[in-house]
């Protein structure tokens, strides 16, 4: 059986929904697969104030956060952050390969394809290295002169890669891999009848308009004063989920009532977002494919600098989400959206046949088959042109 060694890092959510999805489409083809969070190799001590700090910078500065990204996508051959990171993580990432001796290696954050890069050129490896970029853009930072395939979102990145040099036999349009319960819910959502029993079942009104708020696992998705505020003004349900944001979560349960909803974290989010008539959410590559997969419209809420912005645009240039900065905009959007049950079906239609459903089958159906990945004179199909075509 082949064996799949699978890196992510729990910085936000994002990596970490793709990696098990491509899990859980190996494993049910019987591959041997073995999950590693980058995060988790840091000394105990360090974890969490790592953590806290990626989610400050995001939470009170992400002006810095776009400074930063920037910079090290731009300025890569002199980034100091990104030799320390492979330097302090080159001997472990080494010693789990010695350990699990995989087949193939797929990374669905960058750092962990830049060190196994790294120990292929300096002859420490010889496995076939693939990553999941998790965005519908790219950052230097994915860009790696020892890695077989990259599996992207959208031509647009495949497009980016071969600007930054990526050949493009190099590159397959694969979509982003998303959980198989999504399939199942496409079908409740496009059955109304179906949709408005798992309403009922859930005590959602099956005629009020319904918007699911929602910020990730870090619950970022703004204040409570202003929820307070929207959900006063606007004529519709609420489901708010926080996640691990319990600060958040205890000072939104007083707004509770039989109009607004609030969670922690949820499990069965597929659920909510396939009774959803919008998702308020914050720009993160899987969330939004996710979205695209039920036709789910989005309001996404101040896209941070950087990779939040690009999937942002990519959603509005798609026609499948509205932007929103401030709380007027977001209760000017939120009331004109009640108040047109035209512009909800729009939405709809506007946003429905992604092919969304098959990422995960593509990824493990690649990972599979790590002997291509490795002959440089039989090119990978890629729906990517060359970039002078």
């Amino acid at each position: 059986m082949p064996r799949v060694l699978l890196f992510t890092a729990s910085f936000g959510s994002g990596h970490n929904q793709a990696c098990h999805a491509v899990k859980e489409m190996l494993e049910e083809r019987g591959a041997v697969v073995k999950v590693v969070d980058l995060v988790k190799l840091l000394h105990p001590s360090v974890r969490p104030i790592v953590t806290r700090v990626f989610l400050q910078v995001l939470k009170k500065a992400p002006w810095l956060y776009g400074v930063m990204y920037d910079a090290l996508s731009t300025n890569r051959s002199k980034s100091f952050v990104e030799r320390q990171l492979f330097r302090l993580g080159r001997r472990k990432i080494s010693s789990i390969l010695q350990s699990f001796q995989p087949d193939v290696v797929c990374s669905t954050h960058p750092t962990s394809v830049g060190i196994v890069s790294e120990l292929r050129a300096r002859g420490m490896t010889s496995v076939p290295n693939v990553e999941v970029i998790t965005d519908y853009t790219v950052h230097g930072h994915w860009v790696h002169p020892n890695v077989d395939l990259y599996c992207v979102a959208c031509e647009e990145v495949g497009r980016e890669l071969q600007r930054m040099g990526v050949p493009a036999r190099k590159i397959h349009v694969t979509g982003l891999p998303i959980r198989k319960v999504f399939n199942e819910m496409q079908e409740v959502r496009d059955d109304p009848s179906r949709r408005l029993q798992l309403r009922l079942k859930n005590g959602i009104d099956g005629n009020k308009p319904l918007f699911l708020v929602m910020g990730g696992g870090e619950g970022i998705i703004g204040t409570a004063s202003m929820w307070e505020r929207i959900t006063k003004r606007v004529d519709a349900q609420f489901v708010i989920v926080c996640g691990k944001n319990q600060r958040l979560y205890h000072q939104l349960r007083d707004l509770e009532s039989n109009n607004v909803r609030v969670f922690g974290y949820v499990p069965n989010i597929e659920q909510w977002m396939a009774m959803a008539d919008m998702l308020v959410t914050k720009a993160g590559g899987l969330t939004m494919t996710e979205a695209f997969s039920l036709g789910l419209p989005m309001l996404l809420f101040r896209p941070i600098p950087g990779q939040e912005y690009a999937n942002a645009c990519y959603a509005v240039k798609r026609g499948a989400a509205q932007l929103f900065y401030s709380l007027a905009d977001a209760e000017r959007i939120m009331s004109e959206f009640v108040a047109e049950r035209e512009q909800r079906a729009k939405f709809h239609l506007g946003t429905a046949n992604r092919d969304t459903s098959k990422a995960s089958n593509r990824i493990a159906q690649l990972l599979l088959h790590p002997e291509l990945l490795m002959d440089v004179e039989t090119p990978i199909h890629t729906w990517i042109p060359a970039a002078s075509e």
